[in-house]
This record gives structure tokens, sequence and C-alpha cells, in this order.
């Protein structure tokens, strides 16, 4: 590796010095100051309190308790969720990534029981300043895939259980990943085994050359809006440009901060932000992908909204915790009194962040062409995609008729935010699917198959099968494949088969020379008319054929428009 380039307070590695990424803080690190607070905060909790917690809900007050009576979950994968949140909550930026990190995490997880014999399927890579990780069967080629996952996390990290180098894997359908971690952490390691079960699902059972590449962006605070961006940017020039992968086989997904980035740079590849731009060296910019997967996106900065404050209890994160992260992604001062590191021990049965102040997302009105910084940013559809209204623009940004995917939780805090942003895309046209379960916490896609027990609620629907996860995604990834293969065979049906005047100038014999004006011919009449259109029927016969094939091509694509993923 070579030595990073100096700019700003933080180092822009070496193999991404020629991308205008904004550097923000020094770099966070541990000190004995705060491995003191981790003991002192951590400890205690995880062996005395919480333990008393987890018996007096789930044993003798059980009840009362809303988790046991309201939710249904068990008290193993409550005790991982209560933790979680802990940790989240009551740690600063450098304390929490000794646990969700991509040093070790990664590591431990390929490690683990599931990717015994898979670990070949993992390739890291560090191409044109992309790094990141592909996830598909050995010795398959990118631009054989039928459909690739495009997904955001992180920061690039040597892993030596993984292969480094470049990634010449086979499918046809491609996952372009964007993780997690509220801009400053990195959880994807926890989400590796549910990506493993999905590669496997599609690729071994159902016979689909699938492939999952997960994007290494630099994080929060080292670097701020629109470093992430710019990143995700040329992630995708890579996919295309450099693996050669057709842009409608690519579905760009991403989970909780990594949505917001998924969302966010859908906007701007429909209506360009100036800031966000990568080197010509990189090639043109491609076109929209041809799905997207947004996963408990992050998609409101700043919200006010029920949910906020009503599932603090209920979910992984906090209402202040994700306000602290947002605002240290677009590099703005915070004014609410922020409780990380704290001494006190209040902070053992309070949130330490406080909820953003009343009136504070209030930003100046988006301007397009006139570029926000700081705090404004809060009222950018380029930060903040909950500030898009303008229905156009959201039609334009994110794939139709089904094609794009939103998965949430009813128990999480964003659940207001995303039923907002929702409703926008439904106004627009875009015609979204949906994947909700109303018992679910925060990304349970991924985590129902990291943590024991947590998909086991009191619902009754197909949610409470502890594959479900893994089977409606595959389904939803599947779905634009097949729609993929029904546009191509249309397009080769139509570029094959003569146009209709065509065949009637052909079975007409060529007439005799002549010097005699004589009246043109109905065929050639019929030859200015716009091409597919019918002679005989004008327009109104071009029109009723191709609302016959669009019928046609969704009823054998399977793909349901409006439709809700995992509803029996």
């Amino acid at each position: 590796m070579n030595a990073p380039h100096e700019a700003g307070k933080t180092a822009i590695p070496a193999e991404k010095r020629h991308l205008a990424l904004v550097s923000g803080t020094k770099p966070v690190r541990m000190n004995l100051m705060l491995v003191l607070h981790m003991i002192f905060v951590v400890f205690p909790y995880a062996f005395v309190k919480l333990p008393l917690e987890i018996i007096l809900s789930h044993v003798i007050l059980r009840f009362r308790s809303k988790m046991v009576h309201l939710i249904g979950r068990p008290w193993y994968s409550d005790y991982v969720r209560r933790l979680s949140q802990f940790v989240l909550s009551r740690t600063t930026t450098a304390q929490a990534r000794v646990i969700f990190n991509r040093t070790y995490a990664y590591t431990i997880a390929y490690a683990g029981i599931p990717f015994i014999g898979y670990r070949d399927w993992v390739t890291q890579i560090s191409v044109t300043g992309t790094t990141g990780r592909w996830l598909a069967p050995p010795g398959s080629k990118r631009s054989e895939d039928e459909v690739v996952l495009y997904m955001i996390h992180g920061k690039y990290c040597s892993n030596p259980l993984v292969t480094c180098g470049p990634a010449e894997l086979t499918m046809s359908f491609d996952l372009f990943m964007h993780a997690g971690g509220g801009f400053l952490l990195d959880t994807a390691g926890n989400a590796q085994n549910y990506f493993l079960y999905l590669a496997k699902e599609l690729n071994v059972r159902r016979q689909v050359k699938f492939s999952i590449f997960q994007l290494d962006y630099e994080l929060a605070p080292e670097f701020v809006f629109p470093s992430q961006l710019i990143e995700v940017q040329a992630g995708y020039h890579y996919l295309v440009n450099n693996q050669g992968i057709d842009p409608k086989k690519i579905v760009v997904s991403g989970d909780s901060a990594g949505g917001n980035l998924a969302a966010s740079w859908l906007l701007h590849l429909a209506r360009p932000c100036s800031s966000i731009t990568v080197p010509e060296s990189l090639g043109s910019t491609p076109p929209r992908p041809g799905g997207a997967f947004l996963i408990s996106p992050f998609v409101d900065l700043c919200s006010y909204r029920a949910s906020r404050k009503a599932n603090n209890q209920y979910d992984f994160i906090d209402n202040g915790g994700a306000f602290r992260a947002a605002l240290e992604y677009i590099g703005a001062p915070n004014s609410a009194p922020t409780g990380v590191p704290s001494w006190n021990p209040i902070h053992f049965f309070q949130f330490p962040n406080a909820h953003p102040p009343r009136g504070f997302n209030k930003a100046p009105k988006f301007v397009a062409g006139k570029e926000a910084k700081g705090l404004g940013l809060l009222g950018s559809p380029y930060a903040n995609p909950i500030a898009c209204e303008d229905l156009e623009w959201i039609k334009e940004a994110f794939p139709g008729e089904g094609r794009t995917l939103v998965s949430w939780g009813g128990m999480e805090v964003f659940n207001d935010d995303i039923e907002e942003i929702f409703k926008r895309m439904n106004k627009a046209g875009v015609e979204p699917a949906k994947l909700f379960k109303p018992l679910g916490a925060h990304d349970w896609i991924l985590y129902d198959s990291f943590i024991p027990g947590l998909y086991k609620t009191h619902s009754f629907g197909p949610d409470r099968v502890a594959t479900h996860n893994i089977s409606v995604v595959a389904d939803f990834l599947q779905s634009v494949d097949v729609r993929i293969r029904e546009e191509h065979r249309a397009q080769a049906k139509q570029d094959v088969e003569p146009a209709p005047q065509a065949k009637e100038q052909a079975s007409v014999p060529n007439p005799e020379p002549t010097t005699e004006k004589v009246p043109a011919p109905a065929e050639e009449t019929q030859a200015k008319a716009p091409p597919g259109t019918n002679p005989a029927k004008g327009s109104k016969g071009k029109k009723a054929g191709q609302g016959a094939t669009k019928e046609k091509s969704l009823e054998g694509s399977g793909v349901m428009v409006g439709k809700e993923w995992g509803k029996e």
C-alpha cells in the first residue's frame, strides 16, 4: 500500500486520491480514557443490569411486558437487541468501532460455520479507487451475471480468510449493496451470513446467476458528504464500465445509512449534483440501474415523527444516536446535548444523546444548482432524501413498475419516515413494492438470519418462518431477472420480424418500367406512417398493441406492481 495523500484533516487513501473526497475530522481513535469508560459502562450493563432486566420482563413481570405480549421476541434475542442498542447509544464512534469494524468483524464472520466450504465465494477488490468485496460462486464472470446486487458499506481492509485481487466471477444478476452503520460504522460483518444464504438460494437452488458487490466507502466523521456518494458513483462506473455488467441487471441496495446513500444516489443520477463527480478516466456515466432494494432506509436525517420516540424501546437504535450520526455525516455542529462518553450513572437508565431540538430541521428550501453545506444539507435531497418533494424527480429517480422494493419493520424508529417516502413514491407513480414486517425491528431482513430467535414474533404471517427473509427477497430479485429476460425476448422478436409494410411490399411483384405518371401506391403511403403503426388503424392500433405487450410482459415476469411482498 502506498503512502496516503494528505488532504484536510484525514489522509485520503492512496488508491482513492483521484476522487474528490472531502475530509472531515482527524481520525477517531481509542485512548486509555475511552477504554476505561467502556469497562465502566458496558460490562456492568451486560453482566448485571441487563440480565436483571431480562428476568424482570420475561419472567417475573412478563404479564406486564410489552415485549412479551405485544411483540413476542424470545428472551435471548431480546438480550442481544438491548445490548446492541446500549452499546450503540452509550459509546463514541471510536468505541463502537471496536465491535463494528472491518478489521476482524468480517474475519469472524468468514470463520463461522455457514462459510465452511464457501470461503472461496468471497473476493476482495481494489480497482480504480473502488474498494469492496464480491460474493459469488468461484470461477463465474461478472459480465455473465443475470442479477447483480450492489450493496454499500465502510472502508477497505485486508482479510486473511478471503482472496484479494480482481473479481472474475460468473453471474447474471448483481446486487450492489451499501451497508449501514449510521455513516460512522461498518455493521455489514453481521450481515455476511444473510448475503451467503441469499447467494446460495439463487445460484444453487434456483440456478440464477447472481452476485453481490459490497462497496467499502470511507466513513464519517473522517470523511463527510459528498464523499460517500462520490464513492458510490465510482463503484457504479466500476461495475458497468470495468466489469461489463448491463445496468439493467444491477439492483442497487443499502440498509439504514446505506439506504440513505442508495436513495440519494438515485436522485443524483436522475438530476446530477455538481459536487458528486468522478474522473473522466472512469468512463461515461451509465444509465439508471434496473432495480432498487431499500432496507430500513435512513431517509430523514432529522425527524420528529411519532415512531422516533415511541419505538425506541423496541429497536436496535435510538433517535438521539441517529441524529448525532446524521450531523457527523453532513459535517454540521451538534447544538443538542451530547452525552457520550458519559460517566453519569443516570445514563444506565436513559439515553444520553438528546432528540433533535424543535425546529432544527428548518433548512433553507432546496434550490437546484445551488449546493448546500453543513446544516443546509438537511434541506437537500442529495443528503436527505425526505427533502425531495418533487414527484417528477422521484419518478425519474426510482425504477418503476415494481422494480423498487422498500423493506422495513413496524417496530423500528424509522417506521414513520419510511412510510412517508413510500407514500411519495406511490404518489409519484413509481409503484414500489413493499416488504413490511409489522413486529419487525430495524434491518430485520438482515438480522433475522444472524441473531438467534429474532424472527420469532406474535405474527401469524409468513414472516414467522426463519427463512422468510431469504426466500421473499430471492423472489423479488428473480422477478427482476425474469423481467429482463422477457424484455430481451420481446426485443429480439421485434428485431427479427420484418415490419408489416415490408411484408406487403415483398409480396407485390416489381412492375414493368413505365414513363406514365401514376398515383403513389398504397404501400408507399403506408410506409410514411410512424414505425410500428398499424396503417389500417393508425396511432390507436399502435397504442393498443403496446398496451397488450406491456401487460403480458408484467404477467410473465411475476412482478406485481404495488405488490406487498411476503403476504400470503
